[in-house]
């Protein structure tokens, strides 16, 4: 008899649901989509949601809502996060480590980063991180991966992949390799459209595939399926639903590769599943096999629906199985049987900083490397002489980083120096009466840092655009082009040197900053 044979169908299927968490929202008690955001996560806690995965706040927030909510659960709940380069990638504060890519560019960091975002992780209640990326970035063009993943080759990819792993898995923190059977080669962005991928199975096995394989063979906790059409990849007639809600993935996990941990959909509030299949795809999910049903737009209706199929005894042993592996990673991270309130430890936070940076300056590179050798009047800064700085944002969440940037710089530098934050958006007026400002003219050389990656719903650099910015500011004279983020397109912009920092993460703008005024860590 299973465990879980007194459960009602209800507590069942809410098990398997793990909806989204806005820390700000609960606690500010906004009324949301109709609801009162605060009662409605609570009710879906008393439902016996399986856990939450977690967006905003900072850690105190964070460790505060957790404990709440857990006093609330007759099961203890499992927190997880997208914590791919840190905690910082989706809360105000925590330690920002560099991207995967930039630590694909180091040599024995991999690990150590890992199991220093899975302390702080553990620290604020977070038992389950959303990572590693798993995909081989082999499409330059690619809109959404792009610095998130490790490298274009696959065995740098999976060295990394295997030592994330294992980073994380020395504090109890459930792994995630993700985007099942791999969502690096598309130049499609998932969060607004499914991408298709046209690669033969034998041709994913032999590249895409790999990282995955060597995931589940040095003991990956999970799978996360990614929001793609793979239409060589299905043995069923129904070729156009993505590998998300696909038994076929499910069965080829199981069957083919032998993997026996917890399987997930990727977010199922992204508008490329949502905007076919709305309210749809939690049930098509849970019918196709995986365990875990992801982030489901509304979590109330997806739990309603899972418990009425349970009446049909068709799926009576696939929910058992699936709510043993559920607890069974609960009982793994220490959460079973009784959850224990988190003591928060700042000094952990602080501790992790000069880890952060000494992988940042290790990553951080001259590029082409013979660059400085032609040019070294411009490396290191010249205090004696009057520049320019200009930070060229994706969207308006990079202006934190570029006043950083800035804040840094200006620290390190004593010349005078004029700053100024621009976009893609200007226009070709605003343009040219910056470039007459004063202060613009009489700049000796200029110096641009770029802030383009991958990430949902934003476009990747346009390179005749941004090169029409440069020289038009920078009227011939020579210029230093910071890359923090998206390498693929240093070739097509112009500069004098190029520095390539592959993240910008706080300790990879302090990189930059200590490489153009040649300081070195203390």
């Amino acid at each position: 008899m299973s465990r879980f044979s007194s459960w009602t169908n209800q507590q069942k299927a809410a098990q398997c649901v793990f909806p989204r968490l806005d820390i700000n929202t609960f606690i500010d008690n906004i009324t949301y989509k109709k609801f009162n955001y605060r009662d409605n996560i609570i009710e879906l806690v008393k439902m016996g949601c399986g856990g939450f995965c977690i967006f905003g706040g900072d850690t105190n927030s964070v460790r505060k809502v957790i404990t709440e909510l857990q006093m609330y659960a007759e099961v203890p709940l499992l927190f997880c996060a997208d914590f791919e380069n840190g905690l910082q990638m989706r809360l105000s504060d925590g330690t920002s480590f560099p991207h995967h890519y930039a630590l694909g560019k180091t040599t024995n960091y991999t690990n150590l980063i890992a199991n220093a975002i899975a302390k702080e992780s553990k620290n604020i209640g977070v038992d389950f991180n959303l990572a590693p990326v798993c995909d081989i970035n082999s499409n330059k063009k690619n809109p959404i991966i792009n610095v998130r993943s490790f490298g274009e080759n696959k065995d740098i990819v999976s060295k990394n992949v295997v030592e994330f792993i294992n980073g994380l898995h020395q504090e109890n923190v459930i792994s995630c390799a993700k985007h099942f059977p791999g969502h690096g080669d598309t130049d499609i962005d998932s969060h607004t459209s499914i991408p298709v991928i046209t690669k033969t199975l034998a041709e994913l096995e032999q590249n895409e595939i790999v990282p995955f394989v060597d995931a589940i063979n040095n003991g990956v906790r999970s799978i996360m399926l990614g929001h793609l059409i793979v239409k060589s990849f299905y043995d069923s007639n129904n070729k156009d639903i993505p590998i998300s809600l696909s038994n076929d993935a499910v069965l080829y996990l199981r069957n083919k590769l032998n993997f026996k941990g917890l399987i997930l959909t990727d977010a199922l509030d992204m508008k490329g599943v949502t905007n076919i299949y709305g309210d749809d795809a939690p049930l098509l999910a849970f019918k196709s096999g995986v365990d875990i049903i992801l982030m489901p737009e509304n979590p109330m209706l997806a739990i309603e629906q899972i418990a009425n199929t349970l009446n049909d005894n068709n799926y009576n042993n696939q929910i058992d199985e699936s709510l043993e592996r559920i607890y069974n990673e609960k009982r793994w991270c220490n959460l079973m049987p009784i959850y224990k309130t988190i003591e928060p430890n700042p000094k952990l936070f602080t501790d992790h900083l000069q880890l952060a940076l000494k992988a940042a300056i290790q990553a951080t590179e001259i590029y082409p490397k013979d660059a400085n050798l032609l040019h070294k009047d411009l490396i290191p800064v010249d205090n004696a002489k009057c520049f320019s700085a200009f930070s060229i944002t994706q969207t308006t969440k990079d202006i934190q980083s570029a006043s950083r940037f800035f804040t840094m710089l200006a620290q390190a530098t004593e010349g005078d120096c004029s700053f100024g934050y621009l976009d893609e958006k200007m226009t070709d007026e605003e343009l040219n009466t910056m470039a007459n400002e004063q202060d613009v003219l009489d700049s000796e050389f200029f110096l641009f840092h770029l802030y383009f990656k991958g990430q949902g719903y934003s476009k990747l650099a346009t390179p005749d655009k941004i090169n029409k910015i440069i020289s038009t500011l920078s009227n011939g004279k020579k210029k230093i082009v910071l890359f923090f983020g998206d390498p693929y397109i240093a070739d097509e912009i112009s500069g004098d040197i190029k520095i390539l920092a592959y993240s910008d993460s706080f300790a990879s703008l302090a990189s930059g900053i200590m490489l153009i005024t040649d300081r070195k860590l203390a």
